[in-house]
């Protein structure tokens, strides 16, 4: 009997202590945009959006298909802003043109720097229907567990939000359990 529960509680602090992936979003505002993201599997609820409250395990396959139409082209000055919280009290904000130059951004506690090629002005109006798949990596590339809340804007070169979302996931690794295993 004693040997049946250790089992029992093995398997429940595995199951816990599972890498995963999640997150989750709600579209505030889509003005001049249709966009429709939909994973094969991982996901608990759809939407107009596409699929939502997602979950994915490390190694896992991922695949789908986005569908999305931009009915205007983005000019010279138009803006994605980024404003989160990381573990509900580090602010991460960001907010960069959306094409022509590049985009510094700087990842909060790890202090790292990256510098992204935009593209050149403007971003034409389009439509993309497109399958994907790809392999999520066996573990975290990194040992951490973290949460992130806040919303991601899209602003045209008016001022005018295109795409307005409120997003929270999660990010977590416990190789404890695994690291005592092996």
């Amino acid at each position: 009997m004693k040997v049946i529960q250790l089992l029992s509680i093995l398997a429940i602090s595995y199951k816990l202590g599972e890498a995963k992936i999640y997150f989750d979003r709600t579209i505030e505002e889509a003005n001049g945009v249709s966009l429709d993201l939909t994973f094969q599997s991982g996901c608990t609820a759809k939407d107009t959006y596409g699929s939502n409250k997602c979950s994915f395990e490390w190694g896992d396959s991922v695949s789908g298909e986005v569908s999305a139409k931009l009915a205007q082209d983005l000019e010279q000055g138009s803006e994605i802003e980024i404003n989160l919280k990381i573990d509900r009290f580090i602010p991460f904000y960001l907010k960069c043109p959306v094409c022509g130059g590049e985009c510094k951004v700087k990842i909060p506690i790890v202090e790292k720097e990256y510098d992204i090629p935009l593209p050149p002005c403007p971003v034409p109006a389009m439509q993309v229907d497109e399958p994907f798949s790809f392999d999520l990596p066996l573990e975290a590339p990194v040992d951490v567990s973290a949460t992130v809340s806040g919303e991601i804007t899209l602003i045209d070169s008016t001022g005018n939000h295109v795409v307005k979302a409120h997003v929270n996931g999660k990010l977590s690794e416990n190789r404890v359990f695994r690291s005592s295993l092996e």
